[in-house]
């Protein structure tokens, strides 16, 4: 009887080292899974930073685009204003013009008066110095 606990106590005690050694790689596997876990946040967390990233960028990016539509539309006010004082040009050129043939008008009506003063001058001659 005494042989047969021995060998019973012995299959015990290696049975109990059999599970300690379960224990441990169960606690070596669930450290593992752990540490995959604390990497999959890491990773996770780096994904986040990332897409916070591309967010900023992606808000840049419109507020580029904002400011170019504001540059272009700048540039067409700019435009309509130099076509506005093209257009005022040529309407004050149109009545320089305008005046130009005005003087000249004037201008032929005095040659006309004052070829009708030397007819009348040289009529007047004619007629009153002779006698």
């Amino acid at each position: 009887m005494k042989c047969y606990f021995f060998h019973t106590n012995f299959l015990l005690i290696i049975l109990y080292h059999i599970l300690i050694i379960l224990y441990h790689i169960l606690i070596i596997l669930y450290h593992i899974l752990i540490i995959l876990y604390h990497i999959l946040i890491i990773l996770y967390h780096i994904l986040i930073i990332l897409y916070h990233i591309l967010i900023i960028l992606y808000h840049i990016l419109i507020i580029l685009y904002h400011i170019l539509i504001i540059l272009y539309h700048i540039l067409i006010i700019l435009y309509h204003i130099l076509i506005i004082l093209y257009h005022i040009l040529i309407i004050l050129y149109h009545i320089l013009i305008i005046l130009y043939h005005i003087l000249i008008i004037l201008y032929h009506i005095l040659i006309i008066l004052y070829h009708i003063l030397i007819i009348l001058i040289s009529a007047y001659e004619a007629l009153f110095t002779k006698f």
